[in-house]
């Protein structure tokens, strides 16, 4: 009970507004949901007042022909609109790259860059970090959807906190061919790694790139921003602005991933029930390869750090200098199982062409 209050109470400190959204109180939601409203719109006038800045997009594609021009055209849309949009195709062998080719003879901010070899989401993401222009980058999925004001709301966020290095925002998810409620062990949003916007600059300087293995390195980046950044340095915004597709061989969902995925059917309290909405609740439990990785990387950082893997610090230790990660990786930092690591650790760049 007391550990309870006392986490309540840390939490009420440091985000307030997180706070009153998860409350088991009506009157706390009421006010978050305002809060939160009110916080969106002065987001937004913030992000409109940077129109003029230039934000790389960065997409990573491996044979998502059927989604890819959806998930492309969300980020055209957006309501920002100085954009560099980098879309590295990772060896389809589908349409996929005849798709982004198309898209991009019609507006000139997209580049489209082909890799001969599958190099793995987050080589070929630091390949296009390397050569971003952005003042700031994002990154998509080629196979989820943003909200049109995703950009200028992230953008808004790095105006109103100046000390601000990185910010995710929340997603929602949806099963491809249902139009059935998704709750995420128990809840509708969460943040969604992927949203994860950086000041290019600063991130790289300090930080680095993401380590180059093929599955989970978005959570040992974020984390390791964390650490070098601090807590004010790294936002998880809680707007819901992304929009991702649950689908089957998809590296999220596919059994390779080392995700189980355990589906819990609510239909309003009681299988019963008429005419309820019904809801499908995922809950998640890391295995395999995934389940070592977090392990692994966790441990790193609780060693760079000189400190336990659940220390959460305030501030930056000189020595997070260690846990900068460079681009390409002549050799780990820590040890991970080899099969996430395959063509990961490439040295040769020239092999990816732009083609647009």
């Amino acid at each position: 009970m007391a550990r309870s209050v006392k986490s309540a109470a840390r939490k009420l400190i440091r985000d307030p507004l997180a706070f009153c959204l998860d409350s088991k109180f009506a009157l706390l939601n009421k006010y978050g949901d305002e809060t939160l409203k009110q916080q969106r719109e002065d987001l937004k006038a913030l992000g409109r007042a940077r129109s003029d800045t230039l934000v790389t997009v960065i997409m990573t594609a491996f044979n998502t022909g059927k989604y890819v021009e959806n998930a492309l055209r969300s980020i055209l849309e957006q309501s920002h609109k100085r954009l560099e949009v980098m879309v590295i195709d990772d060896a389809s062998t589908d349409d996929t790259l005849d798709i982004i080719r198309n898209i991009a003879r019609t507006d000139d901010r997209v580049k489209v860059f082909n890799s001969p070899v599958n190099h793995g989401t987050y080589w070929s993401k630091n390949w296009c970090l390397a050569k971003a222009k952005g003042d700031f980058v994002a990154f998509h999925d080629s196979d989820d959807v943003s909200h049109p004001d995703r950009i200028r709301i992230q953008l808004g966020a790095f105006q109103k906190w100046p000390d601000m290095k990185a910010c995710t925002v929340r997603w929602e998810r949806i099963i491809e061919g249902s139009n059935e409620d998704v709750l995420m062990q128990g809840k509708p949003s969460r943040t969604a790694l992927i949203s994860l916007m950086i000041n290019r600059q600063r991130v790289l300087d300090q930080a680095g790139f993401f380590d180059c293995v093929r599955i989970a390195a978005d959570s040992e980046y974020l984390a390791r921003l964390g650490y070098v950044f601090g807590r004010k340095g790294v936002r998880n915004l809680r707007h819901v602005l992304y929009t991702g597709l649950l689908r089957e061989g998809s590296l999220t969902t596919g059994n390779a991933g080392g995700t189980l995925w355990n589906l819990n059917v609510d239909a309003g309290g009681s299988d019963s029930t008429q005419g309820a909405q019904q809801s499908l609740n995922f809950e998640r439990t890391l295995q395999g390869d995934r389940a070592l990785y977090h392990t692994a990387f966790h441990d790193w950082h609780a060693r760079v750090m000189n400190t336990s893997a659940k220390a959460k610090p305030d501030s930056i230790p000189d020595h997070t200098s260690e846990m900068k990660m460079p681009f390409p990786q002549p050799a780990r930092k820590f040890a991970v199982p080899v099969s996430i690591t395959g063509d990961c650790m490439d040295m040769e760049l020239d092999a990816v062409k732009q083609l647009t």
